[in-house]
């Protein structure tokens, strides 16, 4: 336990692999960043703030195995392994101070012993099974195999213990390297790593630090099946002709090609699908299906609450049951419980800028010339001005006759 007046200061690790250029000799940065939990939300998701600092990049050469008569099983082993040696060396400071804390010095003069720990890891799903240990394609924070991801039936968490142990075992009754990989791979645990990083960390858990993937786990994980189910029930050019269909609307993307001519879809294009995808479905499936559909729509914006309560979280789950849902791989049960421990995601990667202001992203129109202003950030007032606004929005009176522009006033309560 640690010392009475002791300071804690909950460490948030970020890894993403990223591609620099696409043409050009595919090159790859491999960034570690680091932020505290200590910092409010709203300060470290701006970069202008600079909260949240890059500590390092890890190895990413792939060419050096090239040519060697490795398979392509050893080359990705060797290619874990490294990420943990590497992982490893970067964050050995952090095994000293927090076993016995360091004395910092705080804004307002005080001198406190801080205790930092590793308390979030935010990464997409392979890196995620990458820091855990865990075999690529099952639940880094479940015990359950693949394939029975969809069972209704929770299974047994994952505890670092019960990873650390059954490479253990697989050590001590392996006597080649394959022996240990089939032996590790058969309890889903990754076989290509003898020694992880997390090894020595004190008051860590690595499998309840992994945080739900707003962008990866929702975005382009539940969003694109969604989007590949209402292909397979109304066939792809039928839904682009439905999004086509779609009136222009205000706040709204419009896709005049569908969505079938999309490529590399980026996470705020799956956004913007989202918002339209419930309406084209109207009169062309099933209650039932539509009932699902509107479930999981309904627990994705859910879940991007800046924080959950019992009541957001019986939502939630009371959404499943409402749509006949089991369990979709690394959403339901363990996604909810994650919330449960953390009470928020705590590295969002997709966020609306306008939302602190509680209002709709706006983007100009050429048929309406329309302008926000706010007066005020608190109890302020919204005005918004149209020359060739609504014609039901001011009764008798013709708006494309009037030669005023029509003024509407609406208070801003907060």
């Amino acid at each position: 336990m640690l010392p009475s007046g002791a300071t804690v200061a909950p460490v948030i690790i970020a890894t993403d692999k990223t591609k620099l250029t696409e043409f050009s000799g595919g090159k790859v940065a491999y960034p570690v960043y680091l932020t505290l939990g200590n910092i409010p939300k709203a300060l470290r998701r701006k970069p202008s703030k600079q909260a949240c600092v890059l500590i390092a990049y890890l190895p990413v050469e792939t060419d050096l195995l090239k040519g060697t008569g490795l398979s392509q099983q050893q080359i990705g082993s060797r290619h874990q392994r490294l990420f943990h040696d590497a992982m490893r060396h970067i964050l050995a400071p952090l095994i000293d101070a927090g076993k016995n804390g360091i004395h910092m010095t705080a804004g307002n003069g005080e001198v406190r012993h801080v205790f930092p720990i590793l308390a979030c890891y935010s990464a997409d799903f392979p890196e995620q099974c990458l820091v855990a240990c865990a075999k690529y394609g099952t639940c880094p924070k479940c015990q359950s195999p693949a394939k029975s991801l969809n069972s209704s039936t929770p299974s047994l968490p994952r505890t670092q213990q019960w990873t650390l142990n059954v490479m253990a075992e697989a050590q001590k009754s392996s006597k080649t390297i394959n022996q240990y990989y089939n032996t590790c791979m058969s309890q889903d645990v990754s076989g290509s790593v003898y020694e992880p990083f997390w090894k020595d960390f004190p008051y860590t858990d690595i499998h309840t630090t992994i945080t739900p993937d707003v962008l990866h786990q929702l975005y382009q994980g539940v969003i694109a099946n969604l989007i590949d189910w209402c292909q397979v029930l109304l066939t792809p050019k039928e839904l682009d002709a439905r999004v086509r269909a779609l009136p222009p609307a205000f706040g709204v993307r419009h896709f005049k090609n569908g969505f079938s001519i999309l490529s590399q879809i980026s996470g705020p294009e799956r956004k913007h699908m989202a918002h339209i995808l419930l309406g084209c479905l109207v009169g062309k499936v099933s209650g039932k299906a539509l009932s699902t559909f509107r479930s999981l729509l309904d627990f994705l914006y859910l879940v991007q609450y800046k924080a959950h309560d019992n009541d957001t979280l019986a939502y939630m789950r009371r959404l499943f049951a409402r749509g006949k849902i089991a369990n979709i791989s690394l959403l339901n049960w363990d996604y909810i419980q994650t919330l449960i421990f953390l009470n928020s995601t705590p590295f969002t990667i997709i966020s609306n800028r306008s939302s602190s202001l509680g209002l709709p992203t706006i983007t100009t129109r050429k048929c309406l010339n329309v302008s926000i202003l706010i007066l005020q950030r608190r109890g302020g007032v919204l005005r918004t001005r149209g020359m060739h606004f609504l014609k039901w929005s001011i009764g008798s009176v013709d708006a494309r006759k009037s030669p005023c522009s029509i003024t509407i006033w609406i208070e801003w309560i907060q």
